[in-house]
């Protein structure tokens, strides 16, 4: 009876600390976001390139639906501000750097409504607008995460629906005659996608 009561308080104290650290992170990217959209400067826009979430889980636990609970995030009402502007920061952070964000960003991660669909058609249209220097970045990374990365990238919820076939076909195209590695590990991951 005394480990499980350990155990219970140690459960209700780490949960205490996630809780407190996501109100500390969400704060932090809040007042980023102000900064660099208030004020034009490339100091406060790189900040907010910083803490943007660079993991899956993060960001979904900060902008996406609760599931469970059957409701918003912490920054779920804040979801369209914040990446329309991580989606234009493309425009004066490097290729490379953005690239990199947006690889660990999505590893693991899954197609959903809503804040994710925007994030994913945002990766969609940097992938399409920098194909060479992005397979070039992304071929640097195991297998495994190239996987999980072109999984993210194709998951929807009518993989056959003709515009989503068309963005395989023009890509797949591209990719195959650049790399044809990346190419397989691609159609590899739109299968697993299909399929699931």
């Amino acid at each position: 009876m005394k480990r499980l009561l350990i155990f219970t308080s140690i459960l209700i104290y780490g949960y205490t600390i996630f809780a407190q650290n996501l109100d500390s992170i969400s704060e932090l990217i809040s007042d980023s976001y102000n900064k660099a959209y208030n004020c034009d400067s490339l100091k406060y826009k790189q900040n907010f390139f910083n803490v943007f979430p660079d993991n899956f889980q993060l960001f979904n636990t900060l902008y996406g639906w609760n599931k469970d609970e059957e409701k918003p995030q912490m920054m779920y009402n804040l979801y369209e501000k914040h990446l329309s502007f991580f989606c234009n920061l493309h425009k004066i952070i490097s290729v490379e750097d953005y690239s990199h964000k947006i690889i660990k960003l999505v590893i693991n991660g899954y197609w959903d409504a809503d804040a994710v669909n925007i994030l994913q058609n945002c990766i969609r249209d940097f992938v399409s607008s920098n194909l060479q220097l992005f397979i070039n970045i992304l071929s640097q990374y195991p297998n495994n995460d190239i996987i999980k990365f072109w999984t993210f990238f194709y998951d929807c919820l009518y993989c056959e629906h003709p515009t989503e076939m068309k963005l395989y076909t023009d890509l797949s195209d591209k990719i195959k005659s650049v790399d044809l590695k990346m190419f397989q590990l691609m159609k590899e991951a739109r299968l697993d996608v299909i399929n699931k």
